[in-house]
């Protein structure tokens, strides 16, 4: 498989995934908050590029606060199910990591060779 069809997939995995739900535990949903807003820094960077080609990575720091998330969320001490809940949001994070990832390859991918636009719609 290709560096861009597996950056496709990877884009491709993300938006066809669903959002986790919230939780009832304040400390998961504060993380779950979070993420929310992570997921927005990742949509609003990569719709635009999948749409237009408008290349604009996120302002703030997209990998460092997907870091910050998983370390926050593994120092929790949770029950059964608020664990079951915080692997969602940990895998959800993993699919904002490789489609954001995937973003920034296909924009540079994109400034090298401007005759052969890369990426999936």
């Amino acid at each position: 498989m290709t560096t861009e069809a597996l950056d496709a997939q990877l884009v491709a995995v993300w938006r066809d995934a669903p959002f986790p739900p919230g939780s009832n535990n304040d400390q998961l949903d504060e993380l779950h908050a979070d993420l929310a807003l992570i997921d927005t820094w990742v949509a609003e960077s990569l719709l635009p590029y999948l749409h237009s080609r408008t290349w604009e990575p996120a302002v703030p720091d997209v990998f460092g606060a997907l870091d910050q998330l998983e370390r926050s969320l593994g120092q929790l001490e949770l029950g059964p199910e608020d664990r079951q809940q915080s692997g969602r949001y940990l895998e959800y994070a993993l699919l904002l990591r490789g489609a954001y990832d995937a973003f920034l390859r296909m924009g540079d991918r994109d400034e090298r060779h401007p005759d052969t636009l890369s990426g999936c719609q």
